[in-house]
């Protein structure tokens, strides 16, 4: 199948391919409207595709912002990315996606690359180090817009800055006030500001009802290598371990918040493989509403954020600031408003303690 060019496209309508290259490109050289008119309806009737790696040779820019997350695995980064490209595809960007799984020399190269391709703009999510390239890309004039947690903030970015404390504090809360006091934490190693803000979180909430933190109920996981042999699953695999775990070390836990929904999936598929029942006996919790989290068995309550919106919005402020290039005067602090605010979903994994008269099989 032969490639239409703007030659093609050209010979067709009678001008010029510079003419076509103005109107494809969006030039601000002057074509008369009927002129442009006839291009564009010649170019549909061609199925004729814009090569955009040429045109960011010629222009010195590239139509793609980058975005870079920890984790695909993860289903929250996903419905996040998707309503960035939804809203890049419709003003004419493409995404240069980088999955990083939080290996910082690896972010490093990945950006060395964005740079070397002359991308504008990048998105960082829920990445809390500087690297090198990232430093060299906001000293070259680069856009970096940076969706962290409220005690971090990279330097000439601009920062969205999520309060995960609050988010723990809602999630440990509402067990609180379904009448736990024996609550344990599980979560992965803390090398990250947003899990040490969780930590943070669960801890001011126990410490707010005077329930004193018990060091024994906190299960972080340090190496793969606690896991065993059980690592084909990641997250949801440290659930399943976790509860092993507890039940030998801390079995009068009567509930369990997760560090995130996949976690809280696999605590739930171990307990009811163990005939343990969820909430009756052990309430489980998680974050992020994962799209599965409705449609498990139970149900599992969640503390939910608009991903999907979360992702629109940060593009969209990307775009604005991309299109206002090389007008870079504004202050680099942004709306506090500009995201949708996380909230409580209570399903059926959270219930009130269990009595005493019920048995837990270790």
């Amino acid at each position: 199948m032969k490639n239409i060019t703007i030659y093609d496209v050209a010979k067709k309508a009678g001008v010029s391919p510079s003419t076509v290259s103005r109107v494809m490109g969006s030039s601000n050289h002057p074509v008369s409207e009927n002129v442009r008119s006839k291009i564009l309806r010649v170019a549909k009737e061609l199925n004729y595709i814009p090569n955009i790696q040429a045109r960011g040779l010629k222009t010195q820019n590239n139509a793609s912002v980058g975005v870079i997350i920890p984790s695909i695995d993860n289903p929250f980064y996903p419905q996040l990315v998707r309503g960035m490209s939804d809203v890049a595809v419709g003003h004419g960007f493409s995404i240069y996606l980088s999955n990083c799984d939080r290996e910082y020399a690896l972010t490093d190269l990945q950006v060395q690359t964005m740079l070397e391709h002359n991308i504008k703009g990048i998105l960082s999510v829920y990445i809390d180090r500087t690297t090198p390239s990232l430093e060299q890309f906001v000293e070259r004039g680069g856009i970096l817009v940076s969706l962290c947690g409220r005690n971090f903030a990279y330097p000439g970015a601009y920062n969205f800055q999520t309060d995960k404390v609050r988010e723990a504090e809602i999630a440990v809360e509402h067990l609180i006030s379904l009448g736990h006091k024996k609550i344990a934490l599980i979560i992965n190693e803390i090398n990250c500001q947003i899990r040490a803000d969780k930590l943070q979180g669960y801890r001011q909430a126990l410490q707010k009802s005077g329930i004193a933190f018990n060091e024994r109920y906190l299960y972080v996981y340090q190496e793969e290598a606690d896991l065993a042999d059980n690592t084909k699953n990641g997250d949801a695999d440290r659930g399943r371990a976790s509860v092993q775990m507890l039940l030998e070390r801390s079995p009068e836990v009567t509930a369990i918040l997760c560090m995130n929904d996949i976690m809280a999936l696999g605590v739930c598929a171990e307990l009811r493989n163990r005939k343990i029942r969820v909430p009756e006996e052990y309430s489980v919790m998680g974050f992020d509403d994962s799209f599965f989290s409705e449609f498990t068995n139970p149900s599992l309550t969640t503390v939910a954020l608009e991903k999907y919106e979360w992702g629109k919005t940060l593009m969209q402020f990307m775009i604005d600031r991309l299109e206002a290039l090389p007008d870079r005067s504004d202050s680099r602090e942004v709306p506090n408003d500009l995201l949708v605010p996380v909230h409580l979903v209570e399903r059926e994994s959270t219930g009130v303690p269990r009595t005493d008269n019920l048995v837990i099989r270790p």
